[in-house]
């Protein structure tokens, strides 16, 4: 099964993945006390297969952090966040503090890429919850390290599951600091 979406659908799609990351952007200014700037990128409509694939592509050695969110209700899926390396060392420093870097490092990371995962998603699913007319239950977040190929096995990308993906570029000018978090929410028809 493939999804296909009419110009004004996926116009409408974007405009509440817009409203989402625009949420989030507010609360991670107030977290990083900086002004950060996030705009989502277009949204693409891919397999799930074809999102596997363009990882793989691009991302295939490099470790990477995964935020996954369950879903389920009128429609279920699976919403992941990814930080590729250089966004996620970026990240934590731009929003660790004194208390925080009190924490071993790992631990500290995995805190705070949480964090920023949990504050993406409440934007994101705020914004879904807000917008649509559907009921949509899920539970909290799981975040996990590792390789792709790890992190998303080639079965989980079998089926006729499709993805709505784009990518979260942010910005710190006073930090000198920018990255890209890629979203992808996946739907199971």
């Amino acid at each position: 099964m493939s999804i296909s979406l009419t110009s004004e659908q996926l116009q409408a799609l974007q405009g509440l993945f817009n409203t989402g990351v625009n949420r989030a952007n507010t609360m991670l200014n107030y977290l990083t006390e900086l002004p950060l700037q996030a705009q989502m990128s277009p949204l693409e409509v891919l397999s799930v297969e074809q999102v596997r694939s363009r990882l793989l592509e691009h991302l295939a050695s490099v470790p990477i952090g995964i935020m996954e969110l369950s879903y389920s209700g009128d429609f279920d899926g699976v919403a992941r966040l990814l930080y590729p390396s250089d966004t996620s060392l970026q990240l934590v420093e731009a929003i660790g503090n004194e208390d925080r870097r009190k924490l071993d490092r790992q631990t500290f990371r995995k805190q705070t890429l949480s964090e920023v995962g949990n504050i993406f998603f409440n934007g994101l699913m705020g914004a879904m919850s807000n917008i649509t007319d559907r009921s949509i239950t899920y539970m909290a977040p799981s975040y996990k390290e590792g390789e792709i190929e790890q992190l998303f096995p080639a079965q989980e990308a079998s089926g006729d599951r499709m993805a709505l993906c784009g990518q979260a570029d942010w910005e710190i000018s006073q930090l000198q600091a920018s990255g890209a978090i890629l979203i992808c929410f996946e739907v199971t028809p």
